[in-house]
C-alpha cells in the first residue's frame, strides 16, 4: 500500500489522502471472506466481504493499480489537492500501461470520469452507523483503462 499526501504550501497542512496498492493479480491468493472489521459491525463486514469479491470478480488476473481510499478535508475541497493527487497516479499508471479500479460514492463518480474513470457496475450499501452511509447509498465500481499519449 503506498500513502499519497496532499499539503497547503503555506501551512504545510496535509490537505488530501490517497491510499493506492499496485496488484499484479487479484485472485493469486485463494479467497477469504472478510469476518471483522476494526470499526462497526456486521454491515461493516458484509460491505468490505462484498467490495473485496466484486475487485476479484471486476479485475481478476489483470496488473493493476487500486485507488481504495481518496479524501480532502472539507476546508480544502474544491482547490485542486485531489486533482493534483489523481493526475499524479494518473500518470504513473499510464506510464506503466495499467488500468486503474476504485469504488465511488455517488458523488465522486464525477470527479473520477473527469480522469477518465467508466463506471462498470454498482453495488446498493445497506446502512451503516459508523460509516455514516445513508440506508441505499450506492457505491459504483469504476475502472481506467490506461491512456496513450497522441
Amino acid at each position: 500500500m503506498l500513502w499519497t499526501l496532499a499539503q497547503d504550501a503555506a501551512t504545510g497542512e496535509i490537505v488530501c489522502v490517497m491510499r493506492t496498492e499496485e496488484v499484479e493479480n487479484a485472485l493469486e491468493t485463494p479467497y477469504e471472506p472478510v469476518n471483522s472489521v476494526a470499526y462497526g459491525g456486521s454491515d461493516q463486514v458484509t460491505f468490505f466481504d462484498n467490495i473485496t469479491r466484486i475487485h476479484r470478480d471486476f479485475m481478476k488476473s489483470r496488473p493493476h493499480r487500486c485507488l481504495h481510499i481518496m479524501a480532502t478535508h472539507p476546508a480544502h475541497q474544491g482547490r485542486g489537492a485531489a486533482r493534483a493527487l489523481l493526475s499524479h497516479l494518473t500518470q504513473i499508471a499510464d506510464a506503466e500501461g495499467r488500468p486503474l479500479y476504485l469504488e465511488a460514492t455517488q458523488e465522486a463518480v464525477p470527479v473520477y470520469a473527469k480522469f477518465g474513470w467508466v463506471p462498470t457496475g454498482a453495488m446498493e450499501v445497506l446502512p451503516t452507523g459508523a460509516l455514516e452511509v445513508a440506508p441505499k447509498e450506492v457505491v459504483t465500481m469504476m475502472i481506467r483503462e490506461p491512456q496513450r499519449s497522441p
